[in-house]
């Protein structure tokens, strides 16, 4: 039926019609074979067995020509055992059939035979999101097989832009695979077909693997931060997976370290940004675990909102820290900050907001502990940035001690005033410890509040008034015994 190599590049007509004069009727009968499935497995197979003698009698004289039989026989050797098999397992049969011929190119090297596997790979991925499998533990191991397919076609040399092509469409179909098996898992379990993955990337590590696990990686990032709306009160799985997510990225930004390849240092910043808002997710679940019923002496919302905001600032201050000892630059960490207030208000205002109006004396510290951290963190990696530094320092410093002022704004009597100040000149306080003039004005003007408060609150309580009268009289000597240091050091330097 075929001469000779030029049927298939196309420059015999008459071979190459004589070739698809046998295997168009041969797909067609697939499907016009009458009967039950039984008879169109029989016609697969049958036609199987010719097209591999034919492949094998070619062998000797035309390897090309053997290729393509014996291709053809995988082929219809697949579709009929499709036939015979439950649907929700037809894409098991066409993986199996991608496994033969990725050995087979592998060992060859012919580029035939590699595209034949990527193209069955293809049949495969089709038919599991057609029929995906019925059991969860069948989806993550369809997972583990197309991740390990992926992971053997990584070998391969790929010059040419369609193998460049192939290589994209394969990471694109494991990544399909991935989310179709974690959109029919609970919410609570979507961190599981990612991870399947990566232990695939960890038996044979290849980057293609860790892209296909990035857009499930990333949903269930965002799961874990919006996990009440989501999932509901269940915090014991959100602890995990926030704390999942966290080793990864800090492990992801250790290894970016030093890299300076395009867009290393861009993911460098993301990294952090992003870590810093699932921190402050995993300190909500956390508190969500720990702080539960309610008395009328005792408030959760109120414990779980100081404990968000100041767990989480610690947090911050030795993740930070962690990076920095494993070579870190600080610029690279300069969006953290910011990532740290959106997550507090992700959790703690719009999920937990209802607990400021509880917050009481008992709480304070913790607010004051919450914030240093944040001005620390502020302070230490935005130094090197110059002016975009100082503006960070000054906007995202401001908007820290205005929610620190909220949370104290409803503390009884003189209270508010008294750590209104305190607040202001623990401010102060840091921006002369790390040299920081934006802290230093920012603690100025948040003193300048809290005197506008005494003076139009506290008049009327006369222990109250002398308290924190008292108060600003401490925090204002503070503040010039500070200036006068400030001032006496940079006279002697």
């Amino acid at each position: 039926m075929v001469k000779d190599d030029a049927v298939l590049l196309g420059r015999d007509a008459r071979s190459a019609f004589q070739l698809a004069s046998f295997f168009a009727p041969a797909f067609l009968s697939l499907f016009l074979a009458t009967g039950g499935d039984n008879d169109r497995a029989t016609v697969s197979l049958l036609i199987a067995a010719v097209a591999a003698i034919a492949g094998y009698a070619e062998q000797r004289r035309s390897r090309l020509v053997s290729e393509v039989l014996l291709l053809a026989a995988v082929g219809f050797v697949g579709a009929g055992l499709a036939w015979l098999v439950d649907p929700h397992l037809v894409w098991l049969i066409w993986a199996l059939a991608a496994a033969a011929t990725l050995v087979v190119g592998t060992r060859t090297r012919s580029e035939l035979v590699r595209w034949a596997s990527e193209a069955l790979a293809g049949v495969a991925f089709f038919a599991f999101i057609d029929h995906p499998p019925a059991k969860p533990w069948m989806g993550l191991a369809g997972i583990a097989a197309f991740g390990l397919l992926l992971g053997f076609r990584e070998d391969w040399d790929r010059v040419s832009g369609w193998q460049q092509l192939r290589r994209v469409l394969g990471i694109l179909g494991v990544a399909g695979v991935v989310l179709a098996v974690q959109q029919d898992l609970p919410k609570a379990d979507s961190g599981w077909p990612w991870v399947v993955l990566l232990l695939v990337a960890a038996l044979r590590f290849r980057p293609a693997l860790l892209w296909a696990a990035a857009p499930a990686y990333l949903l269930t990032s965002v799961i874990t931060v919006f996990w009440r709306p989501l999932v509901g009160g269940v915090y014991g799985w959100a602890a995990c997976w926030s704390a999942l997510v966290i080793a990864i990225n800090v492990f992801a930004l250790w290894r970016l370290i030093g890299r300076e390849e395009a867009g290393s240092g861009s993911l460098r910043y993301v990294l952090a940004l992003v870590t810093a808002v699932v921190a402050y997710a995993f300190c909500a679940h956390l508190a969500g675990l720990v702080f539960t019923s309610s008395t009328d002496n005792w408030s959760p919302n109120a414990w779980r909102l100081a404990a968000i905001w100041s767990l989480g600032g610690a947090l911050l201050v030795a993740l930070t820290a962690l990076w920095r000892r494993l070579g870190a630059r600080p610029q690279d960490l300069s969006l953290s900050v910011f990532g740290a207030l959106v997550g507090f208000v992700i959790q703690g205002v719009v999920a937990t907001g209802a607990g400021i109006t509880k917050l009481g004396l008992a709480h304070s510290p913790f607010i004051l502990l919450g914030l240093a951290g944040l001005l620390h963190v502020l302070a230490v990696h935005t130094k090197e940035q110059g002016g975009w530094g100082a503006v960070q320092r000054a906007v995202l410093g401001a908007v820290a001690l205005l929610i620190a002022y909220v949370m104290l704004a409803f503390l009884p009597g003189a209270g508010v005033s008294l750590f209104w100040a305190l607040a202001a000149l623990l401010t102060f306080v840091l921006g002369h410890l790390l040299a920081t003039r934006s802290f230093r004005m920012i603690g100025l003007v948040g003193l300048g509040v809290a005197t506008m408060r005494v003076l139009s609150h506290d008049i009327t309580d006369l222990l109250g008034r002398i308290a924190a009268c008292g108060a600003m009289a401490v925090a204002f000597f503070g503040i010039a015994w500070l200036y006068g240091r400030i001032t006496s050091d940079q006279r002697n330097g």
